[in-house]
């Protein structure tokens, strides 16, 4: 089915690459990661994918700590974002396709996304401003 969509978005010019990210981004939002990562490699725009996935870790982590109904580890986690992720995660929504996925998955995520960011970038500054956040969180899975 992908491969029919690639063809006819080949013969009408259209940006393959952003066509790319975008399956690329919803494999992960609807919990197919392992699929997602496969892809990733013939993604050539890397940095926008990684800011398209971080808007993912970002609606995987608001779900997680909405859902788990424990106030207090709730503060306790989100004390420990940097300012700008804090913004990031207080204005993000819960939207998401697939509602099961884990912390362990989403740190996978997280890292995959650093590793595809220029340490000098507020993107990378942003993403390893809740890493410590989502690792705890998935320590206790």
């Amino acid at each position: 089915m992908m491969g029919l969509i690639y063809r006819g978005a080949e013969m009408f010019g259209l940006p393959m690459d952003q066509i790319r990210r975008y399956h690329v981004c919803e494999l992960y939002s609807c919990g197919y990661d392992r699929e997602a990562e496969e892809l990733m490699s013939a993604v050539v725009d890397k940095e926008n994918l990684s800011s398209q996935l971080l808007v993912i870790v970002f609606q995987r982590l608001k779900y997680y700590l909405d859902q788990s109904g424990q106030g207090d580890h709730r503060s306790e986690v989100m004390a420990t974002f940097s300012p700008a992720a804090l913004a990031r995660f207080s204005s993000q929504s819960t939207y998401l396709v697939s509602k099961d996925m884990t912390m362990k998955c989403t740190e996978q995520l997280l890292g995959i996304i650093l590793a595809h960011l220029d340490e000098e970038s507020k993107l990378y500054s942003e993403a390893l401003g809740i890493l410590d956040a989502v690792r705890v969180l998935a320590s206790h899975e």
